[in-house]
């Protein structure tokens, strides 16, 4: 049942994480993301730990939980916290697209945003992660983590989608 319970809230975790403003690499963002200063890139990647209700896992503002490149698994999905269990390496929202080619023909598409280069999709070009990307200005770009609630030193200098009146308050 504890497993059970575990498996919702990180599923739910996913879904919430996911919704947040995302882009494809390289490219500008579409729609309100327009009006911000730049395009979206590695650059704005910033992460946090969850380490409430027994879990520990590492989370990242482009929609991934967990992460198995950084050599260990001992901040990915820890349940319950501090027993060293991990019950996952990584997962992220998949978003799937069913599209006509200049050809007329139905394709489907599917892209994750996995946070490992090894089962990335890889622009050939640019070599950039295609996938999902946060929308910038949501954090401080002097550090690598994640704006959260209680550490006003993770806040951007001014919220992109607030007036300047919410300078130094909690978006």
């Amino acid at each position: 049942m504890k497993l059970q319970r575990f498996a919702t809230l990180i599923t739910v975790l996913a879904v919430v994480a996911g919704a947040g403003g995302v882009a494809q690499a390289a490219g500008p963002s579409k729609g309100k993301a327009d009006q911000l200063r730049k395009a979206t890139g590695p650059e704005d990647r910033k992460k946090g730990i969850h380490d409430g209700n027994k879990i520990l896992t590492l989370f990242y503002n482009d929609g991934g939980i967990g992460d198995w490149t950084l050599g260990t698994r001992i901040e990915s999905g820890i349940y319950p916290k501090g027993s060293g269990h991990s019950y996952f390496a990584e997962f992220t929202p998949v978003v799937g697209a069913e599209v006509r080619d200049k050809w007329g023909q139905i394709r489907h598409i599917y892209s994750d945003g996995i946070v490992s280069r090894r089962g990335a999709d890889i622009n050939p070009r640019t070599n950039l992660r295609w996938g999902f990307w946060p929308e910038p200005g949501y954090a401080n770009p002097d550090q690598d983590q994640i704006a959260m609630s209680d550490k006003p030193y993770t806040w951007p200098p001014h919220w992109p989608d607030k007036d300047r009146s919410w300078d130094g308050f909690w978006n």
